[in-house]
């Protein structure tokens, strides 16, 4: 019995690492591109060390192909990466178990989109940059 039960850990240990592996691997995809200065993508960098290396080696090409980010007159700005999820959604309250809801304050809805589906979650947030007017930039990190 001790053998199985460390024969299946091995296993699933195996098939992490290959998920991550491939994970890892894969380049990130920019899906949107929003006028508040948000970017949605998909197969964003996992570690925050990874995330910062992705922004500022694409910050100029995301500048020059989207005129993103928008710079306020003295140059700052803040930008908000978010992960596509499972796709953009319908602004609807989210359903509870006990009493229906009211609030959509779980999402972010984009009133550019002329879709009925055209809002994302806010707990796929990834990564918030803020560059002030001396030229700090800054990052946040979620999840």
């Amino acid at each position: 019995m001790k053998a199985k039960i460390k024969w299946l850990f091995f296993i699933a240990i195996v098939i992490a690492g290959i998920y991550m592996g491939v994970r890892l691997c894969l380049p990130t995809e920019i899906i949107d591109v929003h006028l508040d200065n948000e970017l949605i993508v998909k197969n964003f960098p996992i570690l925050k060390t990874n995330r910062e290396k992705w922004w500022n080696e694409n910050e100029s090409s995301l500048n020059n192909k989207y005129n993103f980010p928008t710079t306020d007159t003295n140059g700052s700005y803040f930008v908000r990466i978010i992960d596509i999820g499972h796709g953009y959604e319908e602004e609807i309250p989210d359903r509870d178990w006990f009493l229906p809801g009211g609030s959509t304050d779980h999402l972010f809805c984009f009133n550019e989109m002329t879709v009925k589906n055209r809002c994302v979650r806010k707990d796929h947030i990834l990564m918030e940059i803020s560059k002030d007017s001396k030229g700090k930039v800054t990052f946040y990190f979620f999840k």
